[in-house]
C-alpha cells in the first residue's frame, strides 16, 4: 500500500466530475487500499478518489464506530429517504475536509439515505443508514460530482469560510507545521478529509 498526495483547495481537480468505473479490477482494488492508507494517515474518516487526483467514482469511509462502517463505494448512488419517526428530514452537523485541513463548518445533510454501490470486489451492495455514517457518505459523494462542503453553506457563511481558509493558507505559508499544508499550485498535493465525529472527511 502507498500513501497518496491529497489535493488541497483550490486545486482544480476538486471541481471536476468523476467518471464511472466500468470494471472492477486488481488496479481498482489497489487504489482502494491506497486510499484507505492515505485516509488513515491523515486522520480522516472518508476520502474520495478525486481528492488524490483520480477522477473515478470511488470513495472510502471508515467512521471507526463499527466494522460495517468501513467500506469502499464504487459507482455509488444515494437516495434520500424520509425519517422513520417525527424527526426532521435533514440535520445540521459539523464537517471538515481533508482538502481543507484545519477548516470546519456546520453543514445541513439529509438524515436518512439508501445507498447502492459496488464494493472493492465488484459485488453489489444496498443498505439504508442514517446519522454520522450517512453524513460522511453524502460528503464523499459530493466530491465525485465536484461539489465541496463549503458549497452547501449559504452565501454569507461560504464567504466567511473562504476568508478563514485564505487565512489558514497564509499561516501555512509562514509556518507550514501550523496547518500541515502550504498554498498549492494547480495539481499539487498535501493536507487532510468529513470528521470521526470531529475528524476530517
Amino acid at each position: 500500500m502507498a500513501t497518496l498526495d491529497i489535493r488541497i483547495f483550490p486545486d482544480p481537480v476538486l471541481r471536476k466530475e468523476a467518471a464511472a468505473i466500468k470494471r472492477v479490477t486488481r488496479k481498482t482494488r489497489r487504489l482502494v487500499e491506497d486510499m484507505f492508507e492515505t485516509m488513515y494517515a491523515a486522520n480522516g474518516v472518508g476520502l474520495a478518489a478525486a481528492q488524490v487526483g483520480i477522477l473515478k467514482r470511488v470513495f472510502v469511509v471508515d467512521t471507526q464506530e463499527s466494522p460495517e462502517e468501513r467500506q469502499a463505494f464504487i459507482n455509488p448512488v444515494v437516495e434520500i429517504l424520509p425519517p422513520e419517526n417525527e424527526e426532521e428530514l435533514s440535520e445540521l452537523g459539523a464537517e471538515g475536509c481533508l482538502s481543507f485541513p484545519g477548516l470546519t463548518a456546520d453543514v445541513t445533510r439529509s438524515r436518512r439515505i439508501r445507498v447502492r454501490a459496488k464494493d472493492e470486489n465488484g459485488d453489489p451492495m444496498e443498505f439504508i443508514t442514517d446519522g454520522f455514517f450517512a453524513r460522511v457518505i453524502q460528503h464523499e459523494l459530493d466530491h465525485l460530482n465536484g461539489v465541496l462542503f463549503i458549497d452547501r453553506l449559504d452565501a454569507a457563511n461560504r464567504q466567511l469560510k473562504l476568508m478563514e481558509w485564505e487565512e489558514l493558507l497564509r499561516q501555512a505559508e509562514e509556518s507550514p507545521d501550523l496547518v500541515g499544508a502550504s498554498r498549492p499550485e494547480p495539481g499539487a498535493g498535501g493536507g487532510q478529509d468529513v470528521p470521526r465525529e470531529d475528524a476530517p472527511v
